[in-house]
């Protein structure tokens, strides 16, 4: 069980670490797909026969490739709507570890918290995290 909670913990820090990245990669994706074909017309597809919708096709390929990433974002964006709302100073801590790369020594002079504070409220940004993500089916609970 232990083994399995730190996968979890490392895969919720994985999202975290690269949120800005997949957030960025999603944007661009979505503008490409709204902007490739706006025609709904359908297209013959050689030597097969058939007729395509290409929108509905690059709909699905979009699907395949980002769905799990949409949910992810959508999952931390949750939570950092939540701690900017409740805790400013977690908020504060998740925008300077998991977005910025500081390191633990500069945020602890930074937000004025002893390492045991430090790392109580980055467990506690992992668990809000994970307990989101479980919501959103990203995480199954191992029973």
């Amino acid at each position: 069980m232990i083994q399995y909670l730190k996968c979890v913990y490392k895969e919720v820090e994985y999202w975290l670490y690269n949120y800005q990245q997949y957030k960025s990669e999603l944007e661009t994706a979505l503008e490409d797909f709204a902007y490739s074909r706006s025609s709904f017309a359908s297209e013959y597809i050689p030597n097969t026969g058939f007729v395509s919708n290409p929108v509905e096709r690059a709909a699905i390929e979009y699907e395949k490739r980002y769905a799990k990433i949409e949910k992810w974002i959508k999952v931390i964006d949750k939570a950092l709507e939540i701690l900017k709302q409740e805790h400013k100073k977690k908020y504060m801590l998740l925008i300077m570890r998991y977005f910025k790369g500081y390191r633990k020594e500069r945020i602890i002079e930074e937000l004025e918290i002893n390492e045991k504070t430090y790392q109580k409220w980055k467990d506690d940004i992992v668990e809000l995290v994970a307990i989101l993500a479980i919501e959103q089916r990203l995480i199954k609970v191992k029973t």
